[in-house]
Parts: C-alpha cells; structure tokens; sequence
C-alpha cells in the first residue's frame, strides 16, 4: 500500500486512482488551473470515460457539485487535446450547467478576437442556433390567425410559450465580453445570425431585447426602473441574493409584503442555486448582526432530563458538552436584506428535507487554522445544515475539532440562520487539526455512559481538508483513520460511517485513507445537493462510492474512439 505525508507531516495513503484523485480533490473551485490540468490529464490517461463522468458531475449544477471555474480549464484541454470528445459533449455540459458557459468557453478559446472568427465558432453557433429557435418559439403565436379578440388572445398565447435562458446570457454589445480589445463576442454573434442584412449589430439588439422582454429578465426591469413589474417569486436565487438591497430600497411596500408571503407560506422564494455557504457568510461577514464572539463560559446553562432511551441520549450529549445553549441572538429587527437570506436558507433545508433527512447523522466541522477564509465558511454552513437536517438525538448537534474537539448545540428550534451562525461562529476555534480526539471524545463517551451501538452516530460528516494531525501511538505506516477502528473494535463497537468531505486544494499527494478503505467516502465540493448521495444506501469504500455518484452520467457523456 503506497505512503505519503500530509500537509502536517502525518501518515497518509497515496491514490492508485487518478480518477479518485480528480474526484476528491482536483475540481474544487481554489484548485490552480496547473493543478486541474495535471489531474484531469492523469484520469483521462487511467479511463477517459470515467474522466468525463467526474467532470460532468462537478459541472452539474442541478445534482453536482455545480463548479464552473476547475470545469472550464479542464473543457479548454479537452477542445485542445481532444477536439472530436469536446465537440461530442459539449451540449450535455450546457445543458448540465447553463448558457453563460458556452459565452466563457468562446471568449475563452480567443479572447483577444485574433482568430478571424474562426476560434470558438462552435460555442457561439450554438448559441446561435438556440437564439434563433427561442425567436421563432416566441413569434409563431403572433402569427397564429385568431378570429376573435385577435390582439388579446394572441398576447396571452405569447405569454404562455416557454423559452431557454439564451437570451439572458447571451453577450451584450459593449458588455464584459464584446470589448474592443477583448473577444468581441456580441459583434461575432450578431453577424452570425444576420449574415444578410447591412445592420446586424442593431437587429441582434432588438432581437436580445424581445427575448428578455419575454423572459423578464430582473436586470432588465431593474434599468428600465419598472420595479412594480418584477414578480420576486420568479426572481432566480442568485440575482435575488445579489438585488435584495436593491429591491428594499426601491420596491420597498411590495419586497416587504412578498418577504411577509414567504414567512407565511403564501409564496416560495428561489433558493436551490444557492450554496449554503453563501447564505451563512452575509452573516459572518456582519457582527452586528450575530454578536461579537463570546466565550463558551459565558454561555446559559441547561440539562436535559434522563428518562427514556431517546432522552437518556439527548441526555448524555448534553451533559458531555455541558448542556450550554448560546445567548439569544440581538433583539433588533433584522431588516429585509437578512429576512431575504433567512427565507433563502429556509427554502434550501426544506429542498432537503423533502427527499429525506439525514437519519442518525452528525457532522463534524473544521475550525483549524489551515481551513481560513472560504473553506471555513462552507465547514460552518455544511456542520449547521447536517445538524438541521438529522433526527433526534443528533438534531442540533455538532463536533467541532481543532486542537480540543467538544460537542457544541446549535440552536435549531429558533430556525433561525443568523443565530445558528452566531452560535457556530462563537465556538472554539485552535490551529491544530486533531482527528484522532474526535474519535477519542465519541468513544470515551459511549464507554462511559455505557451507551449501546445504535446510540451512537450512524454516520459521521466531516467537512475538513484532510489535512489531519499525526496520532498519537500508531504504527509507522498507519493512518489515523485505520487506528481509530482498532480502538473501536477494542472497546466493543463499530465506527460510525465516515464521509470525509474535502473542501480545499492541499498541496499534497497524502488522504487520510486508501480507495479500498471499507465504510469511508471521500467527496469535495461546496454544494448541498451532495449531501442527497448519502442520504440512502450504505457508505461503501471511496472508490465504489465514487463510482456510484457518477454512475448516472454514463449515458451523458461520450469519447470519441480514436481519441482514448
């Protein structure tokens, strides 16, 4: 079995797998294009069709990990290195992701316009003939023969047709990708789809307009300040995030009545393209809302009574960490802006929860000092999420681990992201990353409460980057995962199942574990559509888990024979 040393110069495993590699750790969005590269060319070499899968999967925004910058380095090899694959799949990536992908790819292949039009003229035929197809979907009830009410009816037949999100991200003439000394996309376009006609940089404008006209496109509203028009329930997650100030300050009667719907269940707000940690940082990036950090001391003491087996449980959780529930969280009004992430982050856990929550689950959060700035903040939101997400005993609870893992509960009966956070965010932080006391404080728990096997965790979610302190009394080539399995095994029970879920780029060839390590998964990636792969079935080895997450792509993706 092959060695290796992490980042904190523990014992490691490295992959045999390169596809596993790629997987794991070569599609998140910190990965350095050099490191994409390399990956994706090492698992392209072992199985180019598992290659593509993996890539598809990390594009997919609707079931994947939705990545888009590692996937676009990784597209721009394929074009290059394997020009017949690219071409073959390029519409089973757009359709996985969306329009806007195929206007980067264009710019992308030239983005300095110096290949006479020639150099991403598939990307922008296809946008083209899509453009082209949305317009006559949008005009054939115009010209429908009505007999009665013509005008009416056919306004209404218009009104009702349904077409893509071409138009939306189709470049506009002066915008990011049609500058003079840029890839000067629009203008490309527009002679492509008005070959004949002497003005066809004005045609595309008014062809663009109908089109965004039809689909209400907010941005589009929003300039022309018809902001009683724009319908908020139909406003995409993204640009609802991005608007909401927006929307208060000049929608404030209507914005504030729709936000009052949402609470109410009157009407839903758009939340799936969100990534929880998107909504947990619009809090951690403002104090005043969530509180300055306190100390754990400084915390209200509470018990939970023993009684039953549920409770005796709930119980001994409490009494391990203490029983301390954070501080209530400030009094004030939050205000629109936050009642907007609030609705948002609502939306998303009961997205989840409909397909099932997370049964006997628990997650555990890195909070150590290497998993600064981003990483932390999708540790944070994923250990909230799991924590929402799991049935009792475990509803609520989470282990942090730095260099003194404790059990922490969060506040999952106010409902509310913005304490959630502040009790997160209040936690212990330290610079170490001590694996091995997590399973330490699990174990030593279970013995002395002397709780039964289906007391504990079925299965554990440790949102991390793997990069692991060395254990204290193993072996020269053991891991820290394999010795905390002995020491389970010794006591009478079994680890919980174990998903490492990586959330950065380490400059290592080191995992925490083999791709043949029974009952453990490694995942990375910062959505929680993810988390829907765990939520039946059993954990399998990192290997066959892998298969099976991307097994559903196999008929999406093809590669050109002679380019194996």
């Amino acid at each position: 079995m092959a060695t290796a040393l992490n980042e904190k110069g523990a014992m490691a495993r490295r992959l045999q797998s390169q596809c596993l590699a790629l997987f794991t750790s070569g599609l998140l969005r910190d990965t350095e294009a050099k490191t994409v590269l390399t990956k994706f060319d090492g698992a392209w070499k072992e199985n180019p069709d598992l290659a593509m899968k993996i890539l598809l999967h990390a594009r997919d925004c609707r079931g994947g990990k939705g990545e888009r910058k590692a996937v676009m380095v990784a597209l721009g090899w394929l074009r290059k290195n394997k020009p017949k694959t690219y071409s073959a799949n390029l519409a089973s990536f757009i359709e996985h992701g969306c329009y806007r992908d195929l206007v980067q790819l264009a710019a992308q292949a030239d983005p300095k316009n110096k290949g006479g039009g020639v150099v991403g003229e598939l990307e922008l035929g296809m946008l083209c003939e899509q453009l082209k197809a949305d317009v006559v979907a949008l005009r054939k009830p115009k010209e429908t023969k009505l007999k009665n009410d013509e005008n009416k009816m056919a306004k209404e037949a218009k009104a009702g047709v349904s077409i893509s999100l071409a138009a939306k991200w189709a470049p506009t003439e002066g915008g990011k990708y049609d500058k003079k000394d840029g890839p000067r996309l629009a203008k490309r376009l527009a002679c492509l789809m008005f070959p004949d006609i002497q003005t066809p940089k004005k045609q595309y404008r008014l062809m663009l307009s109908e089109l965004r006209g039809h689909l209400k496109v907010v941005e589009k509203l929003m300039v022309a300040r018809q902001w009683k028009a724009i319908e908020f329930d139909k406003v995409p997650s993204r640009a609802h995030n991005l608007y909401k100030k927006a929307f208060r300050k000049h929608a404030g009667e209507e914005y504030a009545k729709f936000i009052g719907d949402v609470k109410t269940g009157k009407k839903t707000i758009k939340a799936k393209a969100m990534q929880p940690h998107e909504l947990v940082k619009y809090f951690l990036d403002r104090k005043h809302l969530i509180g300055k950090k306190e100390s754990l001391e400084k915390l209200t003491h509470k018990v939970c009574p023993a009684c039953t087996l549920h409770n005796r449980i709930s119980a001994t959780l409490c009494e391990v960490c203490g029983g301390r529930l954070p501080s209530n969280a400030d009094s004030k009004s939050l205000g629109a802006e936050a009642e907007t992430v609030e609705a948002q982050w609502r939306s998303l856990v009961e997205g989840l929860r409909t397909d099932g929550c997370l049964k006997d689950a628990m997650a555990v959060v890195d909070v150590s000092g290497s998993m600064h700035g981003q990483p932390m903040e999708v540790s944070i939101a994923m250990g909230i999420l799991v924590s929402q997400l799991a049935n009792a005993p475990f509803h609520g609870r989470l282990v942090t681990f730095a260099e003194k893992p404790k059990w922490h509960r969060v506040p999952v009966e106010t409902k509310s992201l913005a304490q959630m956070t502040k009790s997160v965010a209040n936690m212990e932080w330290g610079a170490n990353t001590n694996i091995e006391r997590v399973f330490n404080l699990l174990l030593t728990t279970a013995v002395q409460h002397k709780l039964p096997q289906e007391a504990l965790p079925k299965t554990l979610f440790i949102f991390t980057d793997m990069q692991f302190d060395a254990a204290a009394g193993t072996s020269e080539n053991e891991t820290v995962i394999e010795l905390v399995k002995k020491r389970f095994a010794k006591a009478g029970y079994t680890l919980p199942r174990i998903i490492l879920w990586n959330l950065r780029t380490a400059n290592t060839d080191g995992y925490p574990v083999s791709e043949n390590e029974s009952g453990v998964a490694m995942v990375s990636g910062f959505s929680a559509d993810l988390l829907r792969n765990f939520m039946r079935g059993k954990i399998m080895t990192p290997l066959e888990q892998m298969l099976k997450t991307v097994g559903g792509y196999a008929s999406k993706v093809v590669v050109a024979e002679d380019e194996r």
